[in-house]
């Protein structure tokens, strides 16, 4: 049997906010794609919804997020949880974070990888939450910025043998922690921390894999 076409539904009247400005406008979606913006003239098979007095705008990116970080002001309280309590932290936030009209996100980094997990769990429909790219553990020196929750390297080798590692697990991306932070006590943030051979091999090891870094 031939497939039916797919009704559209036309949002009309609504206020649009894109990086032009503002303007009253009408949106037609067939499925998951917007056909039309403008002055929609609604067929009688169309779905109309009157959102007048509404305000439409495209999906926002945040590209710097941690869905293990609930804004807590003591960030080590990370150390006080278990995955498990992590992992359905990241999925609450996930969730808020797209009602809150964020539509993609870059996740930095989690303890244990935690955050993948979320992002799969997106992706499977488990929970809802924003299109999400994710580094794994953030890579740090020794006793360096964020190292109570981050994955800690000293020297080439176990750099390149860390950001495989980050690979291994599915990392979207690898996050260096090159310098000082203020999320961790007497650390300077004005000094370099991770050295140019230990990021080189990073950088080396994701290039290969067409991962940023």
């Amino acid at each position: 049997m031939p497939r039916s076409t797919p009704k559209r539904t036309v949002l009309s009247g609504a206020t649009l906010v894109t990086s032009a400005g503002a303007r009253r406008a009408d949106l037609a979606l067939l499925g998951e794609r917007i056909e039309e913006v403008g002055d929609v003239s609604p067929s009688k098979r169309d779905t109309v919804v009157n959102l007048e007095g509404s305000f439409i705008t495209p999906g926002l990116i945040d590209c710097h997020t941690h869905f293990v970080l609930d804004g807590d002001p003591d960030p080590q309280i990370i150390t006080k949880r278990s995955d498990t309590e992590l992992a359905l932290l990241g999925g609450s936030l996930a969730a808020a974070t797209l009602k809150g009209g964020i539509t993609s996100v870059r996740d930095n980094g989690s303890r244990n990888f935690v955050n993948l997990a979320v992002r799969d769990a997106v992706n499977r429909g488990w929970v809802e939450g924003p299109r999400t790219f994710a580094a794994g553990e953030w890579l740090t020196m020794t006793g360096g910025h964020c190292h109570f929750m981050g994955h800690e390297i000293d020297g080439p080798h176990e750099a390149r043998k860390a950001a495989r590692l980050q690979m291994k697990m599915g990392c979207d991306s690898i996050k260096v922690i090159a310098t000082g932070g203020v999320l961790t006590p007497g650390a300077n943030h004005r000094a370099a921390q991770l050295v140019k051979e230990e990021i080189e091999v990073i950088v080396e090891e994701a290039s290969r894999a067409a991962r940023p870094v």
